[in-house]
C-alpha cells in the first residue's frame, strides 16, 4: 500500500523535475538572446543622419512587430512543418526560410544551434529584419525554439504627394501555442522637413540618398529602433552608443 502511494508521488516530483529543467532551457536561451543584442553598438550621430534623410524622403507609414516566441517539445517529424509556420508569421524571406529550417534541424542532429536573422531590402520604401533564433534538443529528444525578431517598414514618396500616414507597432509573445497581445509604442518618427525628392528612370520612388545616408539607415537607424523596442519589453537593459 505504501508504495501505490509513492510511486504517484515520485512521478509527480519528476514531472515538476522536467518542467523546472524546461523552464531553464528557455531562460538560458533567453538570456543569451539578450546578450546578442545587447552586444550591438550604434552611432548616435549616424542616427541622426538617418533619420534626417528619412525625413526629406517623408517617409510614412512605420510598421513595426517585435515577435518573442517559445516553442516547447517540437517532434522530429514537425521540424518541417513548424519551420514554414515561422516564416509565414514572419513572412521570412527565401534565404531566412532556408536559416530557420537548418537550425532546426541542426537542433535534432547536433544538439543545439543559433542563427541570426538580418534582412535590409528598399523598393518604394524599407523593410528590415533582425534578430536571432536558437534551437536546443530536450531530454526526450524533442526541439525547444526560442526566437526573437524584430521588424520594420516604411513607405517613401515624393515632397507633396499625399501618404496617408499611419502606423502599426505590435508585440507578439507566443508560448509553444500561439497567442497575440498589441501594445501601443512611441515611435522614432523621422522629421517631415526640407523634403528632397530625386526620381529616375530607374525607380519613381528614388530618394536620392547619398552611400553615407544608405549605410547610417542600413546599420544604425534599423538596429536603433530594433533595440528601442527591445528595451520597452526588457530583451535588454539599455541601448549602447559608440
Amino acid at each position: 500500500m505504501f508504495f501505490r502511494l509513492l510511486l504517484p508521488a515520485a512521478l509527480l516530483l519528476l514531472s515538476l523535475a522536467n518542467l523546472g529543467m524546461g523552464s531553464q532551457v528557455f531562460q538560458t536561451m533567453e538570456r543569451k538572446i539578450g546578450q546578442n543584442f545587447a552586444a550591438v553598438r550604434v552611432d548616435r550621430t549616424k542616427v541622426g543622419v538617418a533619420v534626417a534623410a528619412l525625413g526629406r524622403a517623408n517617409a510614412h507609414n512605420f510598421k513595426n512587430r517585435l515577435v518573442n516566441d517559445q516553442l516547447k517539445g517540437v517532434k522530429g517529424e514537425n521540424l518541417e512543418g513548424v519551420a514554414k509556420y515561422i516564416c509565414s508569421k514572419l513572412t521570412l524571406t527565401p534565404t531566412h526560410c532556408t536559416k530557420v529550417k537548418n537550425s532546426l534541424k541542426m537542433a535534432s542532429l547536433a544538439g543545439s544551434s543559433e542563427a541570426k536573422m538580418e534582412e535590409f531590402s528598399f523598393e518604394d520604401g524599407f523593410k528590415f529584419v533582425y534578430g536571432y533564433i536558437m534551437t536546443v534538443k530536450n531530454s526526450r529528444g524533442d526541439v525547444d525554439v526560442v526566437y526573437t525578431i524584430h521588424q520594420q517598414e516604411l513607405r517613401l514618396s515624393a515632397s507633396g504627394e499625399t501618404s496617408g500616414e499611419s502606423s502599426e507597432e505590435s508585440v507578439e509573445t507566443t508560448h509553444s501555442t500561439p497567442t497575440r497581445s498589441t501594445r501601443p509604442f512611441r515611435t522614432t518618427r523621422p522629421s517631415n522637413t526640407t523634403r528632397v525628392f530625386k526620381p529616375t528612370t530607374a525607380t519613381p520612388f528614388d530618394p536620392g540618398f547619398t552611400a553615407e545616408e544608405m549605410e547610417a539607415i542600413k546599420m544604425h537607424y534599423s538596429k536603433y529602433e530594433a533595440l528601442l523596442r527591445l528595451k520597452q519589453e526588457n530583451v535588454i537593459e539599455s541601448i549602447s552608443f559608440v
